[in-house]
């Protein structure tokens, strides 16, 4: 600290974060450092004798406040001597996907300093850590996810065009939630993870009850097929997303951004699971069976005649 032009690289350093993206400005900066060299210059202390002053400084019951930011080295004939000192300026941010641009921009800024030992210290800055990391974590745990369930359809589900048809829904369904989510304006957060990989866990739900007893149902008939279909699968499925709604009407009233991330996932999930298991499936079950469809429909008008 005695040294100019270290003490003038440490002023740049303040500057620079006082002036970068995020930042609010020098007006928001508590720093000791300031306060410490108008005193020196009332004083007409020179740079030799920093450490001189400093002690004097600290203990003014005015400047108290500093103590808290100043650590001396406790060896014995070092005790005046400054190992580390601290400093605080504000920031301003609107969600966490610009903390994590922040907190990443800080870091590269102590990386152009590292000879000044400087770090970025933030109470959230582990929430960030996470917010970086978030889009690989993601797209890992949705693509386990999908196996997992695409595993599991298969096990009770051996006809493969049937199959398909279940996976691909399952993707729709789990991409739509995912953008409509994007399109409402919600970052990429943990508690939206969260939410996208249960959404994968209830849109199975739908697709699998349809397709399972259609896979069972042993009808000849297609038009008898599907109607036993929707008999049998349909409106229980109708009951349990009407059901699932009004389970979470109580969040409506709750003012919390989980909460909202939660019905939002969950309102998305029942509408594109309804409608993908009452209407998607069934014309992809029927144009798979196109040619049967087609032998029943002829078979019928010959009847006829």
């Amino acid at each position: 600290m005695r040294n100019r032009t270290q003490l003038q690289r440490v002023q740049q350093f303040v500057d620079e974060l006082e002036h970068s993206r995020f930042a609010v400005g020098h007006d928001s900066t508590s720093f000791w450092l300031e306060p410490f060299q108008r005193y020196m210059q009332h004083l007409g202390a020179d740079d030799d004798e920093f450490y001189d002053y400093l002690s004097d400084f600290v203990h003014l019951s005015s400047n108290e406040r500093w103590t808290r930011h100043l650590r001396f080295d406790q060896r014995p004939g070092r005790r005046h001597l400054l190992t580390q000192f601290s400093f605080t300026t504000g920031f301003k941010i609107t969600d966490w996907v610009s903390r994590s641009d922040m907190v990443v921009q800080w870091r590269q800024l102590c990386d152009r300093y590292a000879d000044l030992k400087p770090v970025v210290y933030d109470e959230y800055n582990f929430i960030a850590d996470q917010v970086v990391s978030l889009k690989t974590t993601t797209l890992q745990e949705v693509g386990v996810a999908f196996c997992c369930m695409g595993l599991v359809c298969a096990l009770f589900i051996r006809q493969r065009d049937v199959l398909f048809w279940v996976l691909w829904s399952l993707f729709s369904m789990d991409l739509g939630v995912i953008g409509l989510l994007a399109l409402w304006n919600l970052d990429m957060d943990p508690t939206l993870v969260v939410s996208v990989l249960m959404s994968i866990g209830l849109t199975v739900d739908f697709t699998i009850h349809m397709a399972y007893h259609y896979h069972r149902h042993h009808e000849q008939c297609w038009m008898k097929r599907m109607l036993a279909l929707f008999d049998v699968a349909g409106w229980p499925l109708i009951e349990g997303g009407l059901c699932t709604l009004l389970a979470m009407l109580s969040l409506v009233f709750v003012s919390s951004h989980v909460a909202s991330v939660f019905l939002r996932t969950v309102l998305l999930v029942v509408i594109l699971g309804l409608f993908h298991s009452l209407i998607v499936l069934p014309a992809l079950f029927t144009l798979t069976h196109w040619p049967e469809k087609l032998s029943t429909v002829s078979s019928l008008v010959s009847s006829k005649f």
